[in-house]
């Protein structure tokens, strides 16, 4: 893959953050670093890579989720899914939140994606994952990224992270699992924003970032991928 006009210490950026994205596939829930207590998700402004130009098809979710909603058999099939949500609506957000995990965790059964994709890497649009029943940690974190979209929740309160879920993969910035994030902070700046995490290992409460103990490599939506680092905000003095 070339970058046309990309510095060389911003191409170094994005080579990593690809090698980085990579690893989501395997989607491991080793044991969290201790919880912090107060995070702030900062994004790398630096740089941006456009899914569709993510290798190809595998990774561009959106334009295959565009694709098979032209397609009247698979939309009226996906739109039957989204009529079980209508009725939250009018439920305050974090109950919104709260449901979405739980139907999307319940219908869909954790399979990698060599054995559901015949691939080593595939992020699986909303209409397939929620249609085959089937997907890994970020199809899980896509499917709820259509969902929350579909009640309302605006775009840019929504984003997809890759993350590390032990201290040595923070210290590394290696990502090893995918999980949605929703930012409810009054400032829209990613403060103790919520997780909502897969069913792989239950029960999967919603929580906080700092109660996660995960770290925050990589984030993506359905238009572009950026670096992101987390930042642990210091209490007030006394």
């Amino acid at each position: 893959m070339k970058f046309p006009g990309l510095k060389n210490k911003f191409r170094t950026a994005v080579l990593s953050g690809l090698a980085m994205l990579g690893a989501l596939t395997s989607c491991n829930l080793r044991p969290a670093a201790p919880p912090a207590p107060d995070t702030q998700i900062l994004i790398d402004s630096t740089w941006s890579i456009k899914n569709a130009e993510l290798s190809g098809g595998n990774k561009d979710w959106k334009a295959r989720q565009d694709f098979y909603l032209k397609d009247s058999f698979l939309k009226a099939g996906y739109q039957t899914w989204l009529l079980q949500l209508d009725g939250l609506k009018e439920l305050p957000l974090l109950e919104q939140v709260e449901k979405v995990n739980d139907l999307v965790n319940a219908r869909v059964t954790w399979t990698d994606d060599l054995s559901n994709y015949n691939s080593f890497e595939y992020y699986a649009s909303g209409v397939e994952t929620m249609l085959t029943g089937k997907g890994d940690c970020e199809d899980f974190a896509i499917a709820k990224f259509c969902a929350l979209r579909h009640l309302g929740v605006p775009e840019n309160r929504l984003a997809i992270l890759g993350v590390a879920t032990n201290p040595l993969d923070s210290v590394m910035r290696q990502p090893s699992h995918g999980v949605l994030a929703l930012d409810t902070s009054a400032a829209n700046n990613w403060t103790n924003a919520l997780i909502l995490n897969d069913n792989e290992e239950l029960p999967s409460t919603v929580k906080t970032l700092g109660e996660t103990g995960f770290t925050p490599c990589l984030l993506f939506n359905d238009k572009e991928l950026r670096i992101c680092v987390v930042k642990v905000r210091k209490p007030p003095a006394p």
